[in-house]
């Protein structure tokens, strides 16, 4: 489960879906022409961004909620019982990861107003800490850089067998929170096309 479908396949499913959605949330209304329409209501453009991201976080919310009921579950019926303590602590820190590049990508969009550069600049930074966490311990010149990738945050120890890791979760909420912040300040402060 951790070499496979933990440390590789669920971080890309979730980063590819929280990735568009970010870069859609601002950008993606922006594009549509239906931002004016959002602007309308009496509502601040923080406010709109703040909501935006709880959209987000909320769905990647219910995709890890899934993720584990699958996991769970699944697991339960082929006779392998992953502890459900444990099983917690690897999808709230997949959540974490893909949520944070999500808000990422949502700071992007709400600075530039453009979707596919929001799409193509996270994910190019997602690829970038990837390999970084990948490839760190192979090559000694990356080896001290590591620390700066989410990723090796989001694969500190071994969740399912090791549990929660209350200094990585800190780490991706706290670069979360501040992503979320950046980008209410950005939208807030950007002229808009439309």
């Amino acid at each position: 489960l951790d070499s496979q479908i933990f440390a590789f396949m669920l971080p890309i499913v979730l980063l590819i879906y929280a990735i568009g959605f970010g870069a859609g949330a601002i950008a993606g209304e922006e594009d549509r022409g239906t931002m004016e329409i959002l602007l309308a209501n009496p509502i601040s453009r923080r406010r709109l961004a703040l909501e935006k991201a709880a959209a987000l976080a909320a769905t990647v919310g219910l995709l890890a909620l899934a993720v584990f009921l699958v996991v769970w579950l699944g697991g339960l019926a082929v006779g392998l019982e992953p502890g459900v303590g444990n099983l917690a602590a690897a999808v709230l820190a997949l959540f974490l990861l893909s949520s944070g590049f999500g808000a990422f990508a949502l700071g992007i969009g709400a600075a530039t107003g453009r979707r596919g550069a929001a799409i193509g600049i996270a994910a190019a930074v997602a690829l970038g800490g990837y390999l970084l966490q990948s490839l760190g311990p192979l090559v000694d010149a990356l080896e001290p850089w590591t620390v700066l990738s989410p990723f090796a945050h989001y694969a500190s120890g071994d969740r399912l067998r090791e549990g929660f890791d209350g200094g990585a979760v800190a780490i991706l909420l706290g670069l979360g929170l501040l992503l979320v912040g950046i980008a209410a300040a950005s939208f807030e402060r950007r002229d808009l096309r439309l």
